[in-house]
């Protein structure tokens, strides 16, 4: 199949509305969701964030040395937690997190073992009918 006429061409205005309108719609997404989510008795979260990381002779600037400072890896960040919401006032949440890296060079052995927990609490809001919160255990 054979197209006539002018390719059309992408410029960096276009790219650019295209990715303030795909932040905006994720950001509206968000918003919506908790406004149902406190509406909820569980609630289950799952994330995961990779990163590329990449540099070549920045810690000697020996451009000399044989094999240099040359590093690239990818880092892996997931995350599973879930938050229970058994009374209008009382919330508790457990969160847990890996997170590991896969050097591609220098080459290194690949490891999967690095379990933490990232949050586990108990909130309490409006303690004895004040505007008092109290957080207990590991949070932000």
């Amino acid at each position: 199949m054979k197209f006539r006429g002018p390719v059309p061409r992408t410029t960096g205005k276009t790219v650019l509305a295209l990715v303030l309108l795909l932040t905006l719609s994720l950001s509206t997404t968000v918003v919506m969701n908790a406004e149902d989510t406190a509406k909820k008795k569980f609630k289950l979260t799952f994330t995961e964030r990779l990163r590329f990381v990449s540099w070549d002779n920045s810690i000697t600037l020996n451009e000399g040395e044989s094999g240099g400072d040359s590093f690239s890896f990818t880092r892996h960040r997931t995350s599973l937690a879930a938050q229970w919401f058994p009374a209008e006032n009382l919330e508790l949440m457990a969160k847990l997190t890996n997170e590991f890296r896969n050097y591609l060079q220098p080459k290194r052995d690949f490891n999967l073992h690095e379990l933490i927990i990232d949050h586990l609490y108990i909130k309490w809001k409006n303690v004895a009918s004040m505007p008092l919160t109290l957080t207990l255990g590991r949070q932000n």
